[in-house]
Formats: C-alpha cells, structure tokens, sequence
C-alpha cells in the first residue's frame, strides 16, 4: 500500500515537471522578442507564433528615447473614445523607415515616431492618425529608470535625469497617458535648457525664429479655422446662433485665399448672412450695402472721437484701437491726426502698456509702408516701445512668454505683440527684432488645441497680413482736395481722371467672382458706366445677375456690387456732358 503511494506521488511529480517544461518550451518557442533601434530610439515589440506556424505581431510595444518610454500591452493599452465609449486598441502590425516607426492598431489607428535630425538628442515627435469619430487616443507615458517628470502641466512635463533635461509638449497629458485629439494629433519631446536671461539679439538664431516657420504657423491657423469652422456647423446644432461676425470673416477670408470664395460664401449659414448682427465688417463678402453704410459712417465717426478723447487724456489707448492706423492713413491730413500721432512722445515719461507699445510700433509701421510723413512723430518712442515689449519677454524651453505686472498675457496680446515686431523689423530692416517676433508668435501658434473657434479668428486679422480676402480699408488717392478710398475686398483698386475729369476706377479681382465695395470720397456724378455699359442707380440693383450701384451723397459714397466679367473691372464715372468712351 505505501510503495503504491510512493510510486503514485512520484507519477504526479514527474507529470508535473513535464507540465511546467512543456509550458516554458512552448512560451519560448511561440513568443520572441523583436529588438530594433532607430538612431537614438529603441524599439521593443513581441511576435507570437500562432497554430498555423505563421508569426503574428503581439499586442504589446514599448518606445524608448532619451529617459522616456511610450509603452503598451492587454493590461495597459492604447486606448480610444468613440463618443461615450472607451475603447481599447489593440496591435496589427508597425511599418518603419529610417527615420520612424509606425504603430497600426484596429479601427484605423496609427501612431508614428519619428527623429526630425540626425543629432542624437533630436527632437521626437509624435503624431498620430485616426478617423473622425475618435475624439482622442491616449497610449501610456512614463519616464525611464533614472529620470523623473517633474513641473508636469496639462499640456507639457519636464523630464529630468541626472544630466540631462527634456521637454514633452502634448495636446494633453492626463494619469501618466499621452493624449493625441481629433483636432491637434502632434506632440513633441526634444532637450530642455530652461533659460531666464532674454535679449533680443540672443534668439534671433533660435530655430523658432524663423519666417518660414511662422509661415507655416499662419498655414495651420488658417486651415484649423477652417476645419473648425466646418466640424461645428455640422456637429453644433446652437452654433449658427452663437456665429459672431469676426468668425465669419475669418472663415471666409481663409476659405477664399485657398480658392474657395463661393464655397466660403455658399456655407455661411443664412441665419448670419440675413440676420441682424452684420455691419460693413462683412458687407464685401455679403452685400447689403445700403443698409449696412451707416455703420461704417458710424466707425469713422468713432475714430474721429477717439481722437479727440486721446488728446483729452493724454492716453496712448488709441493705439490699441483695430484699424487705428488706416485711420491715421486716410485722415492723414487732419490737424487732430498730427497731434495725436505727436502725443507719445510729448508724455513726461514713457510708461507704456504692451498693448500701447504693440499699437505704436504697428501705426507706425502702416504709416512708413503708405509713405507718410506723420511716421516721423512716433520715432522718438520707437526704442521705449520696443523695450516695453522686450522687458515683457521671458525665453523658456526656446519659446517666448509675455507677461506684464506678473500677469501672462493672452494669447491675442501676445502674438499682437510678436506681429509688431515683425511689423517695425521688416520696414526699418531691423533682422533681429524681425525674427524675435516670429520665435513670439510661433511660441504661441505651434500648438492650437487650446484655442477656440472664436479666439483663433480675433488672431487671424492680427497675424496675417497677405491676404487680400480680408475685408480692409484701401487708400486710393487724393483728388481735388478729397481722400478717396474703400472698404473691399479687391486686390487692389486704382482711379485714374482724364482731361474730363472722367473717372476711371480700376477694380482688381478674379475674374467670374462677385463682391462688393464700398468707395468713399466720390464726388456726385452725370453718368456711370460699367463695362462700357451706361447703368442708373437701382435700390435692388443687388438682386440683379450683374454689377450695379447706388450711390449715397451724404458720405460721398459710390455702393458697388462687382460681378468680374474680367479680372480688371472698370467703372467710369461722368462729370461732363462727353461721349461714352
């Protein structure tokens, strides 16, 4: 009896060894390890050898670089959010190039890490694609052995070693998870030299500092406003309600310089283009002019009194006003204008806001691009405005942030600030100042998630200055005493007066498209023709398949619809009994 126990304990002894050892072979031989190391980056992934004998990627990853690891496995996977749900991704299969590696999960995901330089601390970056009803993916960020996230924010963490320093910069960062979202998919780590010593001269050579990258930023605001734009008027059902005028602007100047004026205009809901909040802001793009001319007849009239108030108070706030300058342009001749452009400088002390700064710097700027003379009594204060917004400056991680009275500036303050210098560099051929203005507003427009809709259009007037579909006051000469010019759209605009005294006013714009203008300064006429045809004024001229007037004697103002037959499309307007031309 006992030798059977014995023998049988022995039996389950042995049956259990062969048990543990048959499952550590078969482990070992399903499951290997797939070593790869691009530059500086170290790639883990696991291959299992399914029944068939065919290898299949396992879900499980693990990206090394520089004291960060990006990692993924069944317990901790990428993760994704399809409205309420979240939803766990799991490994397919990873393509790489020399540079990058390619993680592709199910249900469309791929997450790429690419080395932007050869160096090897070059900058990491992050990116991710993903269909349109995933809000966000998320997959697990820590630090390596040795390093530690230390001043972590909502959108950046320093990661520390103990010679070394880094900087991770992600649309959102959130319980040790990296968050890449529908509407910004890039994230960034790269080395970290926290500096507090600023100077001008310092960052011109920064990488930041570059015009081709703040072109780059305009791209990507313009194409994000854009896309925002259309996700919300499809997806929001209060948004056509909650549309300000600027948004539409902004939207449709951008459409636009894409080539996509009547598209632009065709997706501007209805309930904004015959509602009641438009004024001249919107009138080139949608017309209404006669009832919309009184209000720019009503902002003419506001500048005039902020004029005359800044005088009063001896404030500089002026400055700060959108459009201020092409006031001082237009009205260059006006005695209060002089004084008002004179009064900075007659101030005991120049203790001037950034705003103020900002706002002097950019007048200044528009009047030396018109050639006026009036630019002349800003430049005592030019080297006081420029120090204001310098002092303001503090280069962290080779960006720029402006704070004033220990406050952080918007970012509306500040990339007015960053666009003033660029401003003031480029017409005086200051390359430094220039180029510390690009590094500002690239600081603040490399990573827009955080911006709404409507912040994103406030900006867009501010920072970008080549595009002709914004609608803006245009200077077109001087004629008998009289400033005439416009509020458009068009590329540009001439008048030219022959011996007469006919006037032939020269409209620029692509040729099948229609817009409207306001001309100021137009003396009443005998007769008008457009295209060689003779036209009367019409109240419903806007209605008609065609350009068409009217003409309003109490500002002087020639109200034109303009339906490009041509590129150059000419008016002449009578003053004597002559031939038609």
């Amino acid at each position: 009896m006992r030798k059977h126990i014995v023998r049988k304990s022995l039996g389950l002894i042995v049956l259990y060894a062969v048990i543990i050892v048959g499952i550590f072979v078969i482990q070992f031989r399903s499951d290997s390890i797939i070593r790869k190391t691009i530059r500086s980056m170290r790639v883990t992934l696991v291959e299992a050898e399914s029944t068939d004998g065919s290898a299949a990627l396992k879900n499980q990853f693990q990206i090394a670089y520089n004291g960060i690891q990006f990692t993924g496995d069944d317990s901790n996977s990428v993760e994704y959010v399809v409205g309420d749900s979240t939803r766990k991704a799991v490994l397919k299969t990873y393509e790489e190039t020399e540079n990058s590696l390619s993680l592709i999960f199910d249900d469309d995901i791929t997450i790429t890490f690419s080395l932007s330089e050869v160096a090897a601390n070059s900058p990491l970056i992050i990116t991710a694609d993903f269909p349109a009803k995933i809000s966000y993916v998320s997959l697990i960020t820590k630090p390596l052995t040795g390093y530690s996230f230390t001043d972590q924010k909502a959108k950046q963490a320093i990661v520390e070693g103990k010679n070394s320093s880094y900087s991770l910069l992600a649309p959102m960062l959130q319980d040790s998870r990296l968050l890449l979202l529908q509407n910004s998919k890039f994230a960034s780590y790269r080395s970290y030299v926290k500096q507090t010593e600023f100077s001008i001269d310092a960052v011109a050579n920064l990488a930041g500092a570059s015009k081709a990258e703040w072109q780059n930023s305009l791209n990507t605001l313009s194409a994000t406003i854009i896309s925002e734009f259309m996700r919300l008027s499809q997806s929001d059902v209060s948004f056509a309600s909650s549309l300000s005028e600027q948004t539409v602007i902004a939207y449709a100047a951008a459409m636009s310089n894409a080539g996509r004026y009547n598209e632009a205009i065709n997706t501007v809901p209805a309930s904004f283009t015959k509602g009641t909040k438009r004024t001249y802001q919107s009138a080139p793009f949608f017309g209404t002019l006669a009832k919309v001319a009184p209000s720019l007849e009503m902002q003419m009239e506001n500048y005039k009194s902020m004029v005359s108030h800044a005088l009063q108070a001896s404030s500089c706030d002026v400055f700060t006003t959108g459009n201020i300058a092409d006031y001082f342009v237009i009205n260059e001749n006006d005695p209060e204008v002089a004084r008002v452009l004179s009064m900075p400088a007659s101030l005991t002390n120049n203790n001037f806001t950034v705003a103020q700064a900002a706002g002097i710097l950019h007048v200044y700027a528009v009047l030396k691009t018109a050639e006026s003379a009036n630019a002349e009594k800003l430049v005592p204060v030019l080297e006081p405005c420029i120090k204001k917004i310098t002092d303001s400056c503090k280069l962290d991680n080779n960006k720029i942030r402006l704070a004033e009275n220990d406050t952080n500036l918007s970012v509306i303050a500040a990339v007015n600030a960053g666009d003033a210098f660029i401003e003031y560099g480029t017409v005086e051929g200051m390359d430094n100042v220039e180029k510390c203005g690009y590094l500002i507003v690239n600081s603040y427009l490399s990573d827009l998630a955080g911006l709404d809709l409507r912040t994103m259009c406030e900006i867009y007037p501010i920072a970008v200055h080549d595009n002709p579909y914004y609608p803006h006051f245009a200077k077109i000469r001087d004629l008998d005493g009289t400033t005439i010019w416009a509020w458009t759209i068009a590329r540009d605009i001439k008048i030219t007066q022959d011996e007469n005294r006919t006037l032939f006013v020269d409209i620029d714009f692509p040729l099948g498209l229609t817009h409207y203008v306001m001309i100021i300064g137009i003396n009443p006429f005998r007769r008008i023709q457009i295209y060689n045809m003779d036209f009367r004024t019409d109240p419903q001229f806007e209605i008609y398949n065609s350009s068409g007037y009217v003409y309003r004697s109490s500002m002087r103002g020639l109200l034109l619809k303009s339906r490009h037959k041509s590129q150059h499309e000419i008016i002449k307007l009578y003053y004597r009994e002559v031939a038609a031309q």
